[in-house]
C-alpha cells in the first residue's frame, strides 16, 4: 500500500469516527441514564469480534498475541476504557462540536503528558503552541451553541487525557506489541468489567433502540480502529495524526444537520488556533524526530 492510500484510509477512519461518535451521543441522550455498564459490555464484546476476524482476514493473526508486559496491556486498557466511559458521558451533556474543540487539544495533552513522564522536553516553542492552544479553546468554548454543562467539559477533558496517555504508551510499547494485539486486549478488558458490572450491580439495561445505537456505534468505532491500524501500518504516525482535525469539518456537518448547531465566527477562529497550534507541535515533533534519527 502507498502512503497516500493510507492517508487516504486514515481520512476514511476519522470520518467512521465521528459516526461512531455521532450514534453514542444519540443512544446516550435517548437513555435516562448514561448506560455505562451497558456501553462498556457491548463496545467491548463488538470490538473484540471485529479487531479479530479482521486480522484473521488480513492474514495478521500473529499479531493478535500480546507480546509486551501484561502490566503495559492492563494500563493501556484501563485508559481505553476509561476514554470510552468519559465520552459517552460527555455526549450527554455536550453538543457534539463543544466536544471536538475539547478533543482537539489532544496532541497538545500529549505533549505536556509526554513531557511530565519524561518522554521528551517542553520547548519554548511547544509551550507557545500550547498556550496558544488554550486560548484557542477558551475561545471556541464560549462561541459554542447549544450551550454545554462543567460535567461535560469535564468528561471531554478526562477522556482526551486517557486517549492521550494511551497513545503515548501504545508508543512507548510499539516495539514490544503490535497494535491489533493492544487493541484487543483493550476490548476484552472492557467488554469483561461491563459484564461483570451489570452482574453485580444488576445494573438497569436501556430499551432495545438504545442498545442497537450503542451496538452500531461500537461496530463503526473497531471498523475505524481497522481502518486506522492499517494506515499506521503504511505511513509515519505524523502524517496520520494530522488528519485528526478532519473531525471538526464532520462534526460540524454532523452537529448542523442532526442537532441544528450552528458554528459561530468565534468558536470557527477558536478552532482554527486549536488546530495550528497542534500542527505546529506535530512538526516540531517530526523534525525532532529526523534529528535523533
Amino acid at each position: 500500500m502507498t502512503s497516500q492510500r493510507a492517508m487516504m484510509l486514515a481520512a476514511l477512519a476519522f470520518f467512521i469516527w465521528v459516526l461512531s461518535d455521532t450514534a453514542m451521543k444519540i443512544g446516550c441522550m435517548n437513555a435516562g441514564v448514561v448506560p455505562v455498564p451497558a456501553i462498556m459490555a457491548i463496545v467491548g464484546i463488538i470490538g473484540s469480534l471485529i479487531i479479530s476476524t479482521g486480522s484473521l482476514a488480513l492474514g495478521r493473526n500473529h499479531a493478535l498475541l500480546p507480546s509486551a508486559g501484561y502490566s503495559m496491556h492492563l494500563t493501556m486498557a484501563i485508559c481505553f476504557s476509561g476514554n470510552v466511559v468519559a465520552n459517552a458521558i460527555a455526549f450527554k451533556h455536550l453538543p457534539l462540536t463543544s466536544f471536538y474543540i475539547v478533543v482537539f487539544t489532544t496532541p497538545l495533552t500529549i505533549a505536556v503528558l509526554s513531557a511530565a513522564m519524561k518522554y521528551e522536553k517542553l520547548t519554548r516553542h511547544k509551550i507557545a503552541c500550547l498556550l496558544a492552544g488554550f486560548l484557542g479553546m477558551l475561545l471556541a468554548i464560549g462561541g459554542a451553541s447549544g450551550g454545554g454543562d462543567l460535567t461535560g467539559y469535564i468528561a471531554a477533558a478526562m477522556g482526551t487525557i486517557c486517549f492521550s496517555t494511551n497513545a503515548l504508551l501504545m508508543r512507548k510499547s510499539a516495539k514490544e506489541a503490535s497494535v491489533e494485539s493492544i487493541q484487543l486486549f483493550n476490548y476484552l478488558c472492557m467488554g469483561l468489567i461491563g459484564c461483570v458490572w451489570i452482574v453485580i450491580s444488576n445494573a438497569q439495561m436501556p430499551s432495545l433502540s438504545v442498545l442497537g445505537v450503542i451496538a452500531a456505534s461500537g461496530t463503526l468505532l473497531a471498523i475505524g480502529s481497522l481502518c486506522f491500524n492499517t494506515a499506521l501500518q503504511n505511513t509515519v504516525a505524523t502524517n496520520v495524526a494530522q488528519l485528526h482535525y478532519t473531525q471538526i469539518i464532520y462534526g460540524s456537518i454532523t452537529g448542523y444537520l442532526i442537532w441544528n448547531e450552528v458554528p459561530t465566527w468565534s468558536l470557527l477562529f477558536g478552532s482554527g488556533i486549536i488546530i495550528c497550534a497542534g500542527l505546529l507541535v506535530a512538526r516540531q515533533a517530526k523534525i525532532e524526530d529526523k534529528l535523533t534519527a
